[in-house]
């Protein structure tokens, strides 16, 4: 099955929103910008804005055409991670459509597992519960870690002088989502085919159980 989930699939349109609020954020204090060169910067940046967007989408296909083809031997870790998220109360497994422990053993016998969907929804998940351990943490205020938060932005902001990258209010949640994201295609994942374009992770972390998950999730 080909097919994912609709917030996989349409979501293009929900990144490149949240790529015009944060720049837009983070130009609201710009007082050396006169109208006319802010409507300049922002028609200037809106091809580097959908490539970053369309390379999001790319890699997040990516992962999940390799954890496709990985899933039936990922079977049981998906099923330890579902039952992980029941038991913290994260998970409603039917309200997610997700299979029953039943149905999860009537695959294994016969050499199946999740199927694109599925994995599309268990992903969302390690990378929610990745992202909220991150932000509940001081990680995303380290230093090393503002390597993702320059990586979200078009060059045309990074290279202007100045530190409002880093007096950006949502600069923790920037942070947090990019590395839950990229946790998925770090270069020795089991659903990595190729190094990601963003910074590898550091190994000295106090989330690395839960990305380990996400990792192995997709």
């Amino acid at each position: 099955m080909r097919i994912n989930t609709d917030a996989v699939d349409n979501s293009a349109g929900v990144n490149c929103s949240d790529h015009e609020v944060n720049i837009k954020v983070l130009l609201q204090d710009e007082n050396d910008l006169t109208p006319s060169e802010r409507h300049a910067l922002l028609k200037d940046m809106t091809e580097d804005v959908a490539r970053l967007v369309l390379l999001d989408n790319y890699e997040q296909n990516m992962l999940l055409g390799n954890s496709r083809n990985h899933a039936p031997a990922m079977l049981s870790v998906h099923r330890r991670y579902l039952g992980q998220l029941e038991t913290d109360g994260v998970l409603d497994r039917e309200m997610e459509f997700l299979p029953s422990s039943r149905e999860l053993d009537t695959r294994g016998r016969v050499g199946a597992g999740l199927t694109s969907p599925e994995l599309s929804v268990l992903a969302a998940y390690a990378k929610s519960t990745l992202k909220t351990a991150l932000l509940a943490s001081e990680l995303p205020d380290e230093p090393w870690f503002q390597g993702h938060l320059r990586a979200y932005f078009p060059t045309q902001l990074t290279r202007r002088p100045g530190d409002s990258l880093a007096m950006h209010p949502l600069r923790r949640q920037i942070v947090a989502t990019s590395v839950a994201t990229a946790s998925s295609t770090t270069p020795g994942s089991p659903s990595s085919s190729r190094p990601s374009r963003r910074p590898a992770r550091p190994q000295r972390t106090s989330c690395a159980p839960t990305a380990s998950l996400a990792r192995s999730s997709g």
